[in-house]
């Protein structure tokens, strides 16, 4: 099964985060789900941060909505 994401929005930043168990994934944002396939943008990973059980960034978003989407490499 794929991993989950949880998204906490605070003051304006997310926290994107995900199980340890799949730190081999790669996190992919877009500011749209339109087009054929959607323009998805890899978020790079000098952003990781990592604790004990979970991968997390913490993101600024731009415009009105942000996706994110994790993918097996």
């Amino acid at each position: 099964a794929p991993p989950q994401l949880t998204i906490t929005p605070t003051n304006g930043t997310v926290n994107v985060s995900w199980s340890n168990t799949y730190s081999e994934w790669l996190l992919d944002s877009s500011t749209t789900l339109a087009g054929n396939p959607p323009p998805w943008t890899q978020v790079s990973t000098s952003q990781y941060q990592t604790n004990s059980t979970t991968v997390y960034i913490n993101d600024t978003p731009s415009g009105d909505a942000t996706f994110y989407r994790l993918r097996k490499p």
